[in-house]
């Protein structure tokens, strides 16, 4: 299927050359969010996610992670990584993406019941996209009757295929106490801002500065009731890329099995004064094994508020996580938690 040149090329651009993925999740895709994330907590953990945006139009977005981590234990250090394809109309425009992030954790307070550890960690990355130019339909092909008819008189790229290496960093510093988690983290990535250009001119991936920060509170720290078991888990995450600048912020509430939240985002793309707004809507549950392991699904729908052309709808997200921790009870729970006081 072909795409004309208005709803392809300029949206393509855009998207991939100007900003990146910015997943609703973010607090579910954290290999993704900071290398600072890789083995953070104990355990081995494995994740992927879907998101497809404006998928009743042909210039949709979809975007498919798959990725793990785990803590080396005996070097307080972990190490995680992903992989991602994405993927900018029918098949115009697809890039896939191979990373490996390490991780270094330094404990600043050691107490049985509660602990503070700054994690620093490093991201290396190998990125191909490639752009279907035999896809393009441009204005000069189209007769008002007959459709695509005549050849365009458009330049071909130099190449279809751009390879490039991506670096990035990150900290994260974490509270846990009995009940209360509480996660402040900024990672910078792009940092040798890669030409992206098909052309052979200059067209750099901005670098990408984000803050975030991922809790966990009872809600009977507000109410003082005992009995009350709901836990909310407030969500912020402010990013800047170029002339791009993201600002989301929510909470996830659990009961039980159940998860139910929602949050706000804000964009704003300098370059154009274009500004757009959205709800998000994220329903969720998980299931127990053996106290050991963990499954989580969670699916989320972003409601356009504002913003966005007519007949653009929302971006649906698929978060699957699995996670296995084998030293999570009896005898090696103890060991394990007199060694690293959590």
């Amino acid at each position: 299927m072909r795409n004309t040149l208005i709803y392809s090329v300029f949206f393509i651009s855009l998207r991939l050359y100007s900003q990146d993925i910015g997943f609703s999740q973010f607090y579910n895709n954290r290999q993704y969010l900071n290398p600072a994330y890789a083995g953070a907590e104990a355990g081995f953990r494995f994740n992927s996610a879907y998101r497809s945006q404006w998928s009743n139009l042909p210039t949709g977005f979809t975007n498919n992670v798959v990725g793990g981590d785990c803590r080396i234990e005996k070097k307080q250090a972990g190490v995680g990584g992903f992989i991602m394809h994405d993927r900018a109309g029918v098949n115009v425009l697809n890039a896939t993406s191979v990373y490996m992030n390490l991780q270094k954790n330094i404990k600043l307070l050691v107490d049985f019941e509660k602990s503070l550890d700054l994690h620093m960690g490093i991201q290396t990355g190998f990125v191909t996209k490639r752009l279907n130019w035999n896809d393009l339909v441009f204005s000069d092909q189209l007769d008002i009757v007959k459709g695509v008819v005549y050849a365009s008189a458009a330049t071909p790229p130099e190449t279809r295929v751009k390879n490039y290496a991506d670096f990035g960093v990150g900290g994260l510093l974490r509270f846990r106490g009995p009940d209360v988690h509480h996660d402040f983290g900024m990672a910078v990535s792009h940092l040798s801002r890669p030409n992206q250009s098909f052309y052979g001119v200059d067209n750099r991936l901005p670098m990408k500065i984000s803050l975030q920060y991922i809790g966990m509170v009872p809600i009977r720290y507000f109410f003082g009731r005992e009995e009350n078991d709901f836990t909310v888990a407030p969500v912020a995450l402010f990013e800047k890329q170029g002339f791009f600048e993201q600002i989301n912020m929510g909470a996830i509430f659990q009961k039980d099995y159940l998860y139910g939240g929602i949050s706000y985002r804000f964009k704003r793309f300098n370059i154009i004064g274009e500004k757009a707004n959205s709800a998000i809507l994220t329903v969720g549950a998980r299931k127990i094994y053996d106290e050991n392991y963990i499954l989580r699904f969670y699916y989320s729908y972003d409601v356009t508020l504002s913003g966005v052309r007519s007949g653009a709808t929302g971006a649906h997200e698929l978060c699957l996580s699995f996670e296995f921790d084998p030293y999570k009870n009896g005898e090696r729970a103890i060991e394990k938690r007199l060694k690293n006081h959590r």
